[in-house]
């Protein structure tokens, strides 16, 4: 993912979160409504997406998962980053967290 901008790695990751959020709801639901076996296929799929970009993540620094997690696959408050970090720090640090989660997905 060298070759793109800083601008093109973050919509990968906004994808890559729209994506997992979905999944997310799929596995819920099927939970929920309990009908994982009738819908066996499309379970596993959501299942495995999920795990993947969690496992990613938990490959990743600390700074990064909480970056990504609450920037992007959790629906967070606006500024949430606040709270740990300087606004500076936070696009500074945000700018090396998508790049190292892509890294860790190998994109």
């Amino acid at each position: 993912m060298k070759q793109y901008s800083t601008q093109q790695r973050e919509i990968v990751v906004e994808r890559i979160a729209i994506e997992y959020r979905r999944s997310q709801k799929h596995l819920d639901f099927y939970q929920y409504t309990n009908c994982i076996r009738e819908n066996q296929s499309a379970y596993n799929s959501d299942l495995h997406y999920v795990q993947e970009v969690d496992r990613s993540l938990k490959n990743c620094s600390i700074d990064t998962q909480k970056i990504i997690r609450h920037g992007y696959l959790e629906i967070a408050e606006p500024k949430w980053y606040l709270e740990f970090y300087t606004r500076s720090a936070y696009y500074r640090l945000r700018k090396k967290a998508i790049e190292e989660f892509l890294n860790c997905l190998d994109l």
